[in-house]
């Protein structure tokens, strides 16, 4: 069930503590570089683009002589200008040699408020790729996996940084490449510590176009902790050929489409999987490739492109570091009016608040409307605290909420069922219609206590009598269900 995420929290958390960790999280992409990342709990990838915003890639992990000139203070410039997260894209092949500056570069990003992501060239395996270095790149994965599994949760890996549309690994049908991922996925998931709910990045083939995402299979050690990477076709910059699909001279209507049909193609895909998606590389001007744009043009595309982005919500990371910022004396290059210009699109941190809580800790369900065999509040029904609710038999709850004020919402509760037959559950409900038809949000027969959150769907946003319930299907008074701490947010 994608809708469900199972909460794998180790520490029982009152409903009070709930609310407020939402709001911090939230609040989290406002790190000054001086505050460090090393969240020990796992970040799902939905709240993980939220606090991607803007990013930057890194050529000081890939180029050799940006790697022997780097320091720490080029982490600090970009942490400081505003950048939230960098993509370490690796070119050597040999991990033993990556890890001698990699773990001084992560360490650095996750010192100074920065994302990590580490991205594999991946040069040897998409230039050639056979049985043999296929499984060399997996390897490669599965050792980088092992040296950084006990790494906070904010580090991600970046399975390839872009397949060239000429590479065999782009020839459709896609096989060898989903055979890859599901491969690497499963490689890394097996080496323990964090890495099982570690958050992995794929992308599609021909430069990550968003348009073949679709062909992508998802990997099936994926545990609902992946994102997808596209590239719009602006990696090496927007072209001055009029006949190119990726042309923008000044803006207009026609150019700004070329823009939203990728991001839209990208955004359908997000929507069909519940996968949540991140541009990994764009750049403002065509530098390599004519170097045809000013300043003034560059920081006109920079709006209208991260405009396009900005109004899905979608996080991104310019290419590359070395276009904005001279690692070998520590300075800013003529381009840093550009890098100005990105940041100051950065969009204002959400702040999720608590449109409903019910701890049950009043004794009662005052807040419930309750009908069916039997429900109420008793102390032998929680999960925390004194008091929880208890459902007999075949009974429901349900209460109304307003979600007038909000774009996004999700329904959290703890739960556990005692004696139910098969075929028999507690289940979420929703009603947009005041309570005439319900829709299931899921279901559980859960015998022990779990932790639920549901993302309620786009239809049951912006209304002013929401109605939630709570639904226990069953047939004996000895079979029960038990809940506890129910919490609705939006944003």
């Amino acid at each position: 069930m994608t809708n469900v995420l199972k909460s794998r929290f180790t520490k029982k958390l009152s409903l009070t503590t709930k609310a407020i960790s939402f709001v911090l999280l939230a609040s989290y992409g406002t790190l000054s570089h001086g505050e460090v990342l090393n969240s020990q709990t796992p970040i799902t990838p939905q709240d993980m683009v939220k606090l991607m915003k803007a990013g930057v890639d890194s050529t000081w992990s890939e180029v050799p002589n940006k790697i022997e000139d780097y320091t720490a203070v080029a982490t600090v410039e970009f942490a400081d200008k505003g950048f939230k997260h960098i993509r370490l894209r690796i070119a050597n092949d040999s991990p033993t040699a990556v890890f001698t500056f990699l773990d001084e570069q992560i360490q650095d990003a996750l010192d100074n408020g920065m994302i990590p992501i580490i991205a594999n060239q991946s040069h040897t395996f998409e230039d050639n790729p056979t049985e043999s270095t296929q499984a060399a790149w997996v390897q490669w994965w599965e050792d980088i996996a092992v040296h950084y599994k006990d790494y906070p949760y904010e580090l991600m890996f970046d399975l390839i940084v872009e397949i060239a549309a000429s590479s065999p690994l782009s020839d459709e049908p896609i096989n060898q490449l989903n055979e890859a991922y599901e491969q690497a996925v499963t490689a890394i998931r097996g080496t323990g510590g964090k890495n099982d709910e570690r958050i992995v990045i794929f992308s599609a083939h021909k430069r990550s176009d968003p348009t073949r995402m679709n062909q992508l299979d998802i990997p099936t050690a994926g545990n609902d902790y992946l994102i997808g990477e596209f590239h719009e076709g602006y990696a090496s910059g927007p072209s001055t050929d009029p006949t190119n699909p990726h042309y923008y001279w000044d803006g207009g209507a026609a150019e700004i489409t070329l823009m939203t049909e990728r991001a839209d193609a990208a955004v359908a895909w997000s929507v069909d999987t519940g996968i949540p998606i991140w541009e990994g590389a764009w750049m403002a001007g065509n530098y390599n490739k004519g170097d045809d744009y000013d300043n003034a043009r560059q920081i006109a595309f920079v709006k209208d492109f991260v405009g396009v982005l900005n109004d899905r919500n979608i996080p991104h990371a310019v290419n590359a570091t070395k276009k904005f910022y001279d690692v070998s004396i520590n300075e800013w290059t003529t381009l840093e009016p550009v890098a100005d210009a990105i940041i100051a699109l950065v969009p204002a941190d959400i702040v999720e608040q608590v449109i409903f809580s019910d701890d049950f800790e009043s004794g009662t369900l005052s807040d419930w409307a309750v009908s069916g065999v039997s429900g109420d509040a008793t102390l032998s029904s929680a999960f925390e605290g004194s008091y929880g609710a208890k459902l007999t038999n075949a009974s429901r709850m349900k209460t109304t909420i307003s979600t007038a004020a909000y774009s996004a919402a999700t329904l959290s509760f703890s739960v556990k069922t005692n004696g139910l037959d098969s075929g028999e559950s507690l289940k979420a409900e929703y009603s947009i219609d005041g309570g005439s038809l319900f829709i299931t949000l899921g279901e559980t027969s859960v015998s022990a206590w779990e932790d639920y959150s549901f993302t309620l769907p786009s239809d049951a946003l912006g209304l002013d009598n929401l109605v939630i319930k709570l639904v226990l299907k069953a047939n004996k008074n000895s079979e029960n269900a038990y809940i506890d701490n129910v919490i609705i947010t939006g944003e």
